[in-house]
């Protein structure tokens, strides 16, 4: 989470190509995370709804898109015909976060000391990261943030908030909303897509003071109007 953050701030930084090397090396971490096994995944399923994943998902449409950090992704069909994107946390969340705690406090103490968060520039407000972190590992808030999302933005076809259909702490299965990446338009297309990015952002902040705090490059795509 932290590079993905650092990455995306590089990013747009990046104008005369200073930092191409190491947003190269660590362009995966946003979509190309281990993947835990779907023997996890049915397992968290059964314990957050109390029925087989086989009951709700059509078994063999499953399909991994992508991993991230805290959850993975699959593409596939609810029993009833929706193609349907299935999120699952990933099952060694809780162990991790706790043993990284560990860190995070002492760079967090270290940061009482001016002169060594000079040296090891230490210009972040850790414990403001950490608290945001974990209530991304809280898949219920996210579910109603996606909910307050499609309220805020109904009927605009230009931003495309996929459709909610259930969720657990640590599970969100909704509509499958296909797209591509806006790194892979054509120049005018860029523009046309930054503009209405700019106004979905415009209308977040100034109109509904509910603003996505975490829209770094993987988290939307664009869809070609015919």
């Amino acid at each position: 989470k932290f590079m993905q953050w650092f990455l995306s701030k590089k990013s747009l930084e990046n104008k005369d190509g200073k930092y191409d090397k190491i947003i190269e090396k660590f362009d995966d971490i946003f979509e190309n995370c281990p993947f835990h096994s779907l023997d996890e995944s049915m397992r968290i399923f059964e314990e957050d709804f109390k029925v087989p994943m086989s009951s709700v998902i059509q078994m063999d449409t499953l399909e991994e898109l992508a991993s991230g950090s805290i959850g993975q992704v699959y593409k596939c069909k609810l029993v009833t015909g929706e193609e349907i994107a299935l999120k699952v946390q990933h099952p060694d969340n809780d162990d991790i976060t706790h043993n990284q705690f560990k860190i995070v406090n002492f760079c967090i103490y270290l940061q009482k000391f001016q002169w060594i968060k000079n040296i090891l520039m230490l210009h972040i407000e850790i414990e403001d990261f950490m608290y945001n972190l974990l209530l991304q590992m809280d898949f219920t808030i996210e579910a109603y943030n996606t909910l307050k999302f499609a309220k805020n933005f109904e009927g605009n076809r230009l931003v495309i908030i996929p459709k909610l259909y259930f969720f657990s702490s640590r599970i969100l299965i909704s509509e499958f909303q296909d797209g591509e990446d806006y790194d892979d338009l054509p120049e005018y297309q860029k523009v046309k897509v930054g503009m209405n990015f700019y106004c979905c952002l415009m209308q977040m902040n100034f109109h509904d003071d509910f603003t996505h705090g975490d829209l770094h490059k993987k988290n939307w795509k664009v869809r070609k109007l015919e």
